[in-house]
């Protein structure tokens, strides 16, 4: 089962993040749900308890799930989803990035979507993104 997580590491700056392989699931601990399609399969996002998952997000692949941690907000929970797709494209495509270049295109991406006011709170529409 691919699961892949994210997790912060207080001693560096944000948005860089600690890369950590858990054999695994993360609790289904709560939180609203909504879907996301990616090369036409359809995930479930789910927002769950941070301390549950000891990651701000999570790509699972078999159980076709998005995760992302309960506390965050803003920017940061949309960052993060937007990672967990760059993971699942990953993943189906087959491309082999290294978890920093994905790191790096999750904070490209963000950016320009961000500040030519694309809007990716729809992908949350079930939860609270401010």
């Amino acid at each position: 089962m691919a699961c892949h997580a994210i997790r912060h590491d207080p001693a560096l700056s944000p948005p860089y993040f600690v890369d950590s392989i858990h054999g695994m699931a993360a609790p289904d601990v709560g939180g609203g749900e909504t879907t996301v399609k990616i090369l036409g399969y359809t995930y479930r996002v789910e927002v769950v308890d941070s301390d549950a998952m000891d990651a701000m997000g999570r790509f699972q692949s078999r159980r076709q799930r998005l995760q992302i941690a309960d506390d965050l907000a803003g920017d940061e929970l949309l960052s993060t989803l937007l990672h967990e797709v760059i993971e699942a494209l990953n993943y189906h495509l087959a491309l082999n990035l290294r978890h920093a270049a994905i790191m790096a295109l999750e904070a490209g991406l963000y950016q320009v979507l961000a500040e030519n006011g694309v809007n990716l709170a729809p992908l949350l529409e079930n939860h609270e993104t401010s």
